[in-house]
């Protein structure tokens, strides 16, 4: 198992769309945070932290199209055939994926985390504004949006694991999560709070506007949850595919 984990991070390592997506989150982060320090005198002392982190949610995106391209990246390069010759138990190649696109959004959230404090801490000093990972709710909003990166990150190579196909995987997540989600919470607000998308929202106290929605414990469970399920899918699906 572990080797098949070490293979998945090294692939990682490896994959020039890595790097692209980590630069693109890095890029974005830096940008927001700049503007939020710029734009300081509008909002209130206890918001600025919140303000200022709100950014890191964007990690939790860019976790979930890195699980994907992780988990569906053998199918796409027509490798996988030779990952289930060498692990014929299926099963642990996919956990494999899982526990990689999990560690994956950990790195890319807590890199996106260094480099918003960092600026943060920067601007606001050279304007005599207070700000510290120690405040009050910044630290705890790290510690979710972290949970929040890894979270989403397994449940995107267990996307990856159920619809291989790259392009299918990505465009189809990104409609559900934008358009689809969107009118059902508008159209059945009571099934809405509970779609995945809202239910990561919650986890990071940043929502998509739900009233009523789910405590960050109870947004917590139900995301496990939701990676619990599309594991389990992933693996019977991977164990009857036919690898030609």
């Amino acid at each position: 198992m572990i080797r098949l984990l070490a293979a998945e991070l090294h692939r990682l390592r490896t994959t020039r769309a890595s790097y692209g997506l980590a630069l693109g989150l890095l890029a974005i982060v830096t940008l927001f945070t700049v503007g939020q320090v710029v734009t300081v005198d509008e909002f209130a002392p206890r918001d600025i932290g919140r303000q200022t982190l709100e950014v890191l949610s964007a990690s939790g995106l860019f976790s979930f199209i890195f699980g994907i391209l992780l988990a569906s990246g053998e199918y796409r390069h027509r490798t996988i055939s030779q990952s289930f010759l060498v692990t014929p138990l299926r099963w642990q190649v996919v956990l494999a994926k899982l526990v990689a696109g999990a560690l994956a959004g950990f790195a890319l959230t807590l890199a996106a985390g260094v480099v918003s404090v960092v600026i943060a801490e920067v601007g606001f000093a050279a304007q005599d504004i207070p700000f510290s990972l120690g405040d009050e709710g910044v630290a705890r909003l790290l510690g979710t949006m972290l949970l929040a990166g890894v979270l989403w990150g397994a449940l995107g190579a267990g996307v990856g694991s159920i619809v291989t196909n790259q392009v299918a995987a990505i465009v189809g997540s990104l409609a559900w999560l934008f358009v689809v989600e969107s009118l059902l919470g508008s159209l059945v607000p009571d099934v809405g709070r509970y779609l995945p998308g809202v239910v990561f929202g919650e986890l990071t106290d940043t929502g998509f506007g739900v009233e009523g929605g789910l405590s960050a414990l109870g947004g917590g469970a139900l995301a496990a949850a939701y990676v619990a399920v599309s594991g389990v899918l992933g693996v019977l699906l991977t164990a009857r595919r036919d690898i030609t």
